[in-house]
């Protein structure tokens, strides 16, 4: 019996509440236009893609034919749409009634535009938090994304890492599908025979094994130095030529097909946790110094993946107590998001406002990564 593997390509697109337009602009002509035709060219690989509400708002004013692209590709089922908060914020640390109202907006939106309900969202910045399946599980959401990072920091290692899983809180089941750290760095940065290589390894004769590739939308052209090596130099339309050569064993997939078809790994319960990157970035200067001091050495001396479960940095909240203007812009959202809550949300003001709120709530200026955030100007 062929080994085979079952394969997520998943796709997160995102600009923060009022970006530049030429941003948006240059971020469209180097890596979405030519992702989303390239992706049309090969209409049997399969695909999952998230668009943030700023990004969406920007392609219905200026790219309607990159709207048609997608809206047909969903319809062919080439496509599965995912939603999320609308502006995308952190869902745990706005009020509730907020998170909902963020989710049934993107609900909304995708009903006008493609005639559809997504059943997952994407978790802005993968922050989880152990309440969140009840949010979620309210919201009518089936499954969400995180890194495999938060199952290792459980002790889910290894092969029992190919799946999805299941999950609750009081009550609330959802499923969550782990992304995988490894192709967050070799897709596009490495040959694409080597991702190859790799799924081959994961593949075996049961068949029922997964796994996820999601990450930025931007690193397919928009990242410095990736235009030319992914578009100038084929990169994307060599990796997915070698998907269809190889599809007698790689089986690209979808959540909603996966849920469908293969039986989940197990139940599991999370903490707090994000990204491994965000571990570090969250935490004090010298922590964060003396962290990635210890992460360095460990690479150095061939133990990082063995010890990677046991590392915890700090997690997504830390940045209100790091930096003063972060809390208080928070505060002043959840000020303003309670005095919302005492008019008609029926009145055309209140309902600018709540518009104004939300927006207020994407995650982008309450923090900061490799490419700014809170200290940009």
């Amino acid at each position: 019996m062929t080994a085979k593997i079952n394969f997520i390509l998943a796709f997160h697109i995102h600009q923060p509440v009022g970006n530049f337009e030429h941003i948006l602009m240059h971020a469209t002509k180097t890596s979405y236009k030519p992702l989303f035709t390239k992706l049309y060219e090969h209409p049997n690989i399969k695909f999952v893609l998230h668009i943030s509400g700023p990004v969406w708002e920007y392609f219905q004013e200026n790219e309607p034919e990159l709207m048609e692209k997608i809206a047909l590709m969903a319809s062919l089922g080439q496509c599965e749409l995912m939603g999320g908060g609308f502006y995308e914020p952190i869902l745990t640390v706005i009020p509730t009634e907020d998170a909902l109202a963020q989710i049934n907006l993107a609900n909304d939106f995708f009903e006008k535009e493609f005639g559809i309900k997504p059943s997952g969202i994407w978790l802005a910045e993968r922050v989880w938090e152990p309440n969140l399946p009840s949010i979620l599980a309210k919201a009518g959401v089936k499954y969400t994304m995180i890194d495999d990072y938060h199952l290792k920091s459980v002790g889910i290692i290894g092969k029992e890492l190919f799946g999805y899983f299941t999950t609750d809180d009081r009550g609330n089941t959802i499923t969550i599908f782990p992304i995988n750290e490894k192709l967050r760095y070799t897709m596009p940065f490495s040959r694409v025979e080597e991702t190859i290589e790799y799924l081959r390894n994961i593949a075996d004769e049961s068949g029922e094994n997964l796994i996820i590739s999601a990450d930025d939308g931007e690193k397919y052209g928009f990242w410095p130095k990736t235009y030319k090596w992914v578009w100038k130099q084929g990169w994307m339309e060599k990796f997915l030529t070698a998907l269809e050569n190889n599809s007698s064993w790689i089986k690209t997939t979808t959540p909603s097909e996966a849920l469908e078809n293969l039986p989940p790994k197990g139940r599991v319960y999370l903490p707090t946790c994000s990204y491994f990157e965000m571990s570090e970035w969250t935490l004090p200067p010298r922590l964060a110094r003396e962290f990635h001091k210890l992460i360095e050495e460990l690479k150095a001396q061939n133990k990082f993946d063995e010890m990677q479960p046991f590392l915890k940095g700090g997690f997504w909240r830390n940045f209100l107590a790091k930096y003063h203007e972060s809390n208080w812009m928070h505060k002043r959202m959840i000020w303003v998001s309670s005095l919302l809550r005492k008019y008609s949300k029926e009145d055309h003001l209140v309902s600018n406002a709540r518009r104004a709120l939300f927006k207020s709530q994407c995650n982008c200026a309450y923090w900061h990564g490799v490419f700014g955030g809170l200290y940009l100007p």
